[in-house]
């Protein structure tokens, strides 16, 4: 006679415990660490220009300048922005406006509400992308140092989208009208904060997009 508590555990939690215990011991052991992995390996020269950071307001303007002044105390010139459907009417075109008259380097992020970026598959929500890039490159395109789509698109529940063909849509529609353009266009962000441990313990892991890149790389 068996209980509840008699029941064996089902192949994919051994799977999982299988993995995550093999894992977390190599990890342990140092087996991850690579040493010197920190130090360059050969002559590499890092442009003055080379640093850069990401920056937003808020709806007081003096939050601006407060912004501006901290990046000249740093020496930066070159800032990446979040820039939404909302923005054109709210503080984020006015902080905008004044990085670029001010001489900043600017990587404008181009990012959809989650809702939106759900309905990527349609006709209509590609349409309200498309509008939205063109009136934004039609305002600030011919100064933008590069442009990228899209919220850490291999995180859907940060992104929105909900498979890699939504994230391809709005992908194509951007391409397409910033190489009209000649405005570069930089790869998507990616993070891969807890990959070992979620492929280990979710055999089922549903996430469309692949951990593969970490930050923005100029692609065309």
């Amino acid at each position: 006679m068996t209980t509840d508590h008699d029941t064996p555990l089902s192949p994919d939690f051994n799977h999982s415990l299988t993995f995550n215990a093999a894992a977390l011991g190599y990890l342990l052991k140092g087996h991850f660490r690579l040493s010197q992995g920190h130090r360059p390996t050969g002559n590499i020269r890092i442009p003055e220009d080379f640093s850069a950071i990401c920056v937003a307001s808020m709806a007081d303007p003096r939050c601006d300048d407060m912004v501006i002044d901290y990046l000249n105390d740093l020496n930066l010139r070159h800032v990446r922005l979040d820039y939404g459907y909302s923005a054109p009417t709210d503080h984020s075109s006015r902080f905008l406006e004044k990085l670029l008259d001010r001489g900043f380097n600017v990587l404008l992020r181009l990012v959809q509400p989650m809702d939106e970026a759900a309905l990527m598959h349609t006709q209509e929500a590609q349409q309200r992308w498309q509008a939205f890039i063109e009136t934004t490159l039609q305002r600030f395109g011919a100064r933008l140092e590069a442009v990228e789509i899209g919220n850490t698109v291999n995180r859907r529940n940060w992104s929105g989208y909900n498979d890699l063909s939504q994230f391809m849509a709005a992908w194509r529609i951007a391409h397409r009208l910033l190489q009209e353009r000649e405005i570069a266009l930089a790869a998507p962000t990616s993070v891969i904060l807890n990959c070992l441990i979620t492929a280990g313990s979710s055999p089922s892991w549903r996430a469309p997009i692949p951990c593969l890149t970490f930050t923005p790389t100029i692609c065309s």
